[in-house]
This record gives structure tokens, sequence and C-alpha cells, in this order.
């Protein structure tokens, strides 16, 4: 979360673990307030250093003001730490309006830290991913929230594809559960079968890793097999997702594949004009 706040050369936030906290800021009053995350940075003898809330605005919306100084409010009581209100505002014209201060009243505004689409980095690896999550998860939304539901382009489903499959390969259950969770629920039906396939490859080798944990060598070749051979059926079924046409030939020749080989021609069917390009050297 620290790392969002940088991207717009804000003030340093406190070193210290981040630890997503109940984003429900509702106090003893009628009136419910839930922000979209809350994360605290957490010091030495789990002092509260900062708080950092975040509200993704996809609209413009004049009474929304009132909502962030409630949740500021609320959350510099609760933890008596400063708090950064990040809004991540993803068309340009929200953005333009989010950034501008907003009076609450005669005394009283607010202006919060504004993310847009054009602060967000392209990712351009797995590993990127991995060391820059909330980064990445945000990128991979806005690609979603530019097309409004239409197509994305092959570069952007490349790229989307390389966050969601770092996220679903991943063992700590926030990127695996709820990050990887937002991209398929932001995705369109075909391109969701497409996120679906990458997720059940990287379960494979999740659960083959636990189940070879502790095991004799003497049955790693079984297994590494069995692997393969279930990676040779999703990259089948991918095809046929993407309307690539299969013929007997090469069906035989995916199921005869190393594992190294079906990994990397699954990544190229991703966004593969023609079946000419997933297996080209």
């Amino acid at each position: 979360m620290r790392e969002l706040v940088a991207l717009l050369e804000h003030a340093p936030v406190a070193l210290g673990e981040s630890v997503i906290v109940d984003a429900d800021l509702t106090k003893l009053t009628p009136t419910a307030r839930h922000a979209d995350l809350v994360s605290v940075i957490k010091g030495p003898g789990d002092h509260v250093q900062h708080v950092i809330v975040i509200e993704v605005q996809r609209e413009s919306d004049q009474r929304k003001p009132e909502a962030w100084l409630s949740y500021v409010a609320h959350l510099t009581e609760k933890y008596a730490a400063p708090v950064t209100l990040l809004v991540v505002a993803f068309d340009p014209m929200v953005a333009q309006w989010a950034r501008r201060p907003h009076k609450v009243g005669p005394c009283v505004s607010i202006k919060p830290l504004v993310l847009a689409a054009t602060d967000l980095p392209e990712v351009r690896s797995e590993a990127e991913a991995l060391a820059h999550p909330e980064q990445a998860m945000l990128t991979a939304l806005a690609r979603f929230e530019r097309r409004r539901g239409a197509v994305l382009l092959p570069e952007e489903q490349a790229e989307v594809a390389r966050i969601f499959t770092a996220f679903a390969g991943s063992t700590n259950p926030l990127l695996r559960s709820t990050y990887a969770s937002m991209i398929q629920a932001a995705a369109d039906h075909d391109f969701r079968a497409i996120l679906n396939g990458l997720w059940e490859v990287k379960g494979m080798e999740i659960e083959e890793l636990i189940r070879n944990e502790g095991k004799a060598e003497g049955k790693a070749e079984g297994k590494a097999e069995g692997k393969a051979e279930g990676k040779a059926e999703l990259l089948l079924r991918l095809f046929v997702r993407r309307g690539l046409r299969v013929d007997g030939a090469t069906r035989e020749r995916v199921l005869a594949a190393s594992t190294a080989d079906l990994d990397a021609w699954f990544d190229r069917a991703v966004d593969a004009a023609r079946l000419e390009d997933v297996f080209a050297r």
C-alpha cells in the first residue's frame, strides 16, 4: 500500500508491516460507512504508524466527500495515527474531479490523493506483479475499466494474464483468493474462460508441490508425467475456447510435449491470433 502513495510522490509513509483490516467504518449512528480497503501500517510492538484508506471512484459523486471525511475522522480516532485517503479513479474526468478540494460545510474541506490510470506502470512480468501486488491489481482493473465492457487489446490481455497468473500461483491467500478473484470478476465471459484455465494450471502446480512434499524421490517421474498430461488437456481446451482449430497431429504433439513446452505454449495461446503463433520458436 505504501507504494501506491509513493507513485504520487507524496510524503513517504512510515515503514512497517502492512495489515489489511475490516473496512467497515460504521459507528453507533444510523449511517453505514464502508471503505473499499483499509491498510494499517504497524511498527515495532504492533504500534500503528500509519493508516491508508483506499476508495475506488468510478463516477463523480457530490456526496462522496462527506463519506471521505467520515473515514478519515473515524480512523484517526480509532488508531491515533496519520491517515492517508487514496482515491483510485480510472476515468480521467473522475480523476480530475476527485483531485480538487471538496468543501464539506463552511469551514472544512478535504482533498484526497488521487491515483489515475496513467499513474499505474505497465506490469512486464509475473515477478513484477508479485513484487508490487497492489499496483499490479489496480493496473489489471484499470485495463478493464478503460475498455468499459469491450474486448481488451491483445497486449492488454497478455498483461492482465501475467498479473492473474502470478496471483493464482501464489501461496499468499490475499493474492490468490482476493486479488485474483477481483480480476476474474472484472473480465468478460470469453476472457474469464481463459483466466479460469490459467487458474486450473496454477492450482495443479500448487497441489503438486504440496503433494510431493516429504514423498519419495522415486515417485517424482510418475507425478511429472501426470502433471504434463493435465497441462496438455488444459492447453487443448484453451485452443477450443480461443477458436483455434486443432487437428490430430497438433493434438498428438501437445500430448507428447514436456511441461516446459506446455507452459510456454499456454502463455502464447492466451493472445495468439493463429495456432502457428503458439508453436513459433
